[in-house]
C-alpha cells in the first residue's frame, strides 16, 4: 500500500499504542517545519493493568514515530542506539549525508503503551515474541500471571524483560490522565509531566 500510494512518510504503530491528538499535531507541525528531521523517535509510557498504573523503567525507552518512507527497520543492522524494541530499529547508513536520528522531547509527544491493559493477559504472555529468549520461560510465565492477577499496591510488575529479577517498578498516577475510549460524557485526555510519571506526585 505504501508503494502503491507513493507515500512520502510512514508511521508504524500497534493497536495498543495511543497518542494524544494535541501531542501528535504538535509533533507533526514540528516535523513539517524542520527539513532536518527525517527519522524520528519519542519516549513511551507502559501502563500496567489500568490507566492509573505505569511501569517506570530504570532507563528511558523509545519508539519510532514519523519517518521518511525510504528508511526501513533492520533487526540485524538497526543502529538506533537507545533502548527500544529491536524489531523496530531503523537503519541509517553512517556514511550517508543524513546519518542521524531525531528524538522528540517528552513535552512535545509521548506514546502511551496500553500493552498490559488486557482482557486476556495470558494470550499476550503466551504469544510474546521475546519468550524464546528466556530459558526459564515456563516458570517466568507463571510468576508474571500470578503477579498480574494478584497485584497489590507497592509491588513491582514481573515481566519478560531484561531487567534485574525481571521486575519493574509500578507507580500509581494521582488520577487518570488518558481516555482512549473518549466519549462526550467522559473527561478528555490531559497531558502530564515526567515528574508525575516517575514519582506519582500530584500536578
Amino acid at each position: 500500500l505504501e508503494n502503491e500510494q507513493e507515500c512520502s512518510h510512514i508511521m508504524i504503530i500497534d493497536s495498543d499504542e495511543f497518542y494524544h491528538h494535541d501531542d501528535f499535531a504538535r509533533a507533526k507541525q514540528t516535523y513539517d517545519n524542520d527539513p532536518n528531521l527525517h527519522v524520528t523517535y519519542c519516549e513511551y509510557i507502559n501502563y500496567y493493568r489500568d490507566y492509573r498504573h505505569v511501569m517506570v523503567w530504570p532507563f528511558n525507552s523509545y519508539v519510532p514515530l514519523i519517518a521518511e518512507a525510504e528508511y526501513r527497520f533492520d533487526f540485524d543492522k538497526g543502529n538506533f542506539t537507545k533502548p527500544s524494541d529491536p524489531t523496530r530499529r531503523y537503519f541509517i547508513d553512517p556514511n550517508a549525508k543524513m546519518n542521524h536520528f531525531n528524538i522528540f522531547s517528552w513535552e512535545t509527544i509521548k506514546m502511551h503503551h496500553l500493552s498490559w491493559i488486557r482482557i486476556n493477559i495470558e494470550q499476550k504472555v503466551s504469544s510474546w515474541s521475546s519468550r524464546k529468549l528466556f530459558d526459564n520461560y515456563d516458570v517466568l510465565r507463571e510468576l508474571i500471571l500470578d503477579r498480574y492477577y494478584n497485584y497489590e499496591e507497592g509491588l513491582n510488575a514481573i515481566l519478560m524483560f531484561n531487567v534485574p529479577c525481571n521486575q519493574v517498578e509500578v507507580n500509581k498516577l494521582p488520577k487518570q490522565y488518558i481516555h482512549p475510549h473518549f466519549m462526550l460524557d467522559e473527561e478528555p485526555t490531559r497531558p502530564f509531566s515526567e515528574e508525575i510519571y516517575r514519582n506519582g506526585k500530584k500536578d
